[in-house]
């Protein structure tokens, strides 16, 4: 029944926001579990963050509690937010959600297996891969139009380019392409695990990170442009700017800037793993979270202009809400909220935009 999972509306027991915290945040929300998803942020401003206590939380621009939403399970992944407010939301119960934008319940869809991958919306359709190693393509009333199945669990989130193609990363070292219709278009082999999110420029190349090292360029065919060599695995996802400009974190503790053609342009040295994904402003600032618990800007040339100290990991990937504030998770359970600029890029930050389509925009699919 619908019921299976309750929403919770605001006259029950719940976090609350804290203004102002010595990490300089403006203000912290408290969940009952650590937060490891990337907050996605509404047209209206609505934030909205999943946790390992199994409830996604929607919250007001100024921190305040709106509603929440439980699942029956952890949730590690970000919710998608479409056009019409629809939210989606995967969890580890096995369940796709599809909840209005006052967190009513409109329809569940069922899997085989845990969802460790954010949804993607695109096409009609909502995208989401699961550890059965299956990629899910539902309609928008969760009717499921097509799986297609890789070798090894899926927890890359998929992205979706211009022309409908699917792109997502496997356990099987692999990046697929997949046609609208669910048939494989091509497959790309790495050296390791693909657990970084696909990033799509204008021009068509697929940008993703691999656990052997190294982050690819990819042409429309599969076929390689370039990799880059990191010191370490690439989890976190790439972020594409304006310029043609490339960042991505390794688990060396580096972030990497590069240009279009795969050359270095500067790196950062955070000192322990990046695996959050960096967030990209038009003006070059790059905010990005890590290991040390540290959130950060940086300039456009790579140097530190910005940090907020957190007590845990950050592994949350940063996203821009409509105002410039900048939100993200990190394992103590909390979500920061930090002022910042208003902007946005071609493939700025995780999964695209704030609302974590996975999809180029309706203007760049008309190009």
């Amino acid at each position: 029944m619908l019921a299976l999972a309750a929403m919770v509306l605001l006259g029950a027991t719940c976090g609350c926001a804290l203004r102002g915290s010595r990490s300089g945040a403006a203000w912290t929300f408290a969940t009952s579990g650590m937060i490891w998803a990337s907050p996605a942020v509404a047209a209206d401003g609505t934030v909205y963050i999943g946790s390992d206590d199994g409830v996604l939380y929607a919250l007001a621009p100024t921190g305040a509690l709106r509603w929440r939403y439980r699942t029956n399970d952890n949730i590690g992944a970000s919710c998608t937010v479409d056009d019409s407010g629809t939210v989606y939301l995967a969890s580890f119960d096995h369940v796709l959600y599809a909840l209005a934008p006052d967190g009513a319940l409109k329809w569940r869809a069922e899997t085989d297996e845990r969802l460790l991958a954010a949804p993607a919306v695109g096409d009609g359709a909502v995208y989401q891969g699961a550890y059965d190693g299956a990629l899910y393509a539902f309609t928008k009333s969760g009717t499921l139009k097509w799986r297609f199945y890789s070798r090894a669990p899926v927890a890359s989130s998929a992205a979706v380019g211009a022309d409908g193609t699917v792109y997502f990363g496997s356990d099987d070292r692999c990046v697929y392409a997949l046609r609208p219709d669910g048939r494989l278009r091509w497959r790309c082999v790495t050296g390791g695990r693909v657990e970084s999110s696909p990033a799509v420029s204008r021009d068509g190349t697929v940008f993703v990170g691999s656990s052997d090292g190294f982050l690819y360029a990819l042409d429309r065919k599969g076929a390689r442009k370039w990799r880059f060599r990191t010191g370490g695995a690439v989890r976190s996802s790439p972020a594409v700017g304006a310029d043609g400009t490339v960042l991505v974190g390794s688990s060396d503790g580096f972030l990497y800037a590069l240009d279009g053609k795969g050359n270095l342009k500067w790196r950062y040295a955070a000192g322990d793993e990046v695996s959050s994904s960096p967030a990209l402003l038009p003006d070059g600032t790059v905010w990005f979270g890590c290991d040390d618990g540290v959130v950060r800007a940086l300039d456009g040339e790579g140097r530190e202009v910005a940090r907020h100290a957190t007590p845990d990991m950050v592994r949350s990937s940063p996203v821009t809400g409509p105002d410039g504030t900048i939100y993200a998770g990190c394992l103590d359970g909390r979500l920061y909220a930090f002022r910042g600029r208003k902007g946005q890029a071609s493939w700025p930050l995780f999964h695209r935009d704030a609302r974590h389509t996975g999809a180029l925009d309706l203007e760049a699919r008309a190009r």
